[in-house]
């Protein structure tokens, strides 16, 4: 199941979600800051596989990359905002 992880957004990031993934469970961040939002997301996490993207700077192509790199044994998968085909939503 999917978990959304944010922190008092004034958009409607959860309702979006919520109407796009029914089942989605969304994850209140307590804190603040990048460190506190990904100890919140992983604590809530229940899957063998977890992807953090808080800007939409992953390039979605390269997840099926990530996913063998764990299937085949490793423990971490790491993408970069840096290369070519990455880029930041503002």
């Amino acid at each position: 199941m999917p978990n959304l992880r944010h922190h008092k957004t004034t958009n409607d990031t959860g309702a979006v979600a919520r109407q796009l993934i029914p089942t989605i469970r969304i994850v209140e961040q307590a804190g603040k800051g990048k460190g506190d939002a990904i100890r919140a997301g992983l604590a809530a996490s229940t899957g063998d596989i977890i992807m953090l993207d808080a800007d939409g700077s992953a390039d979605l192509n390269e997840i099926p990359r990530f996913v063998e790199a764990l299937m085949a044994g490793n423990d971490f998968a790491k993408g970069s905002r840096f290369t070519i085909s990455a880029q930041t939503e503002t």
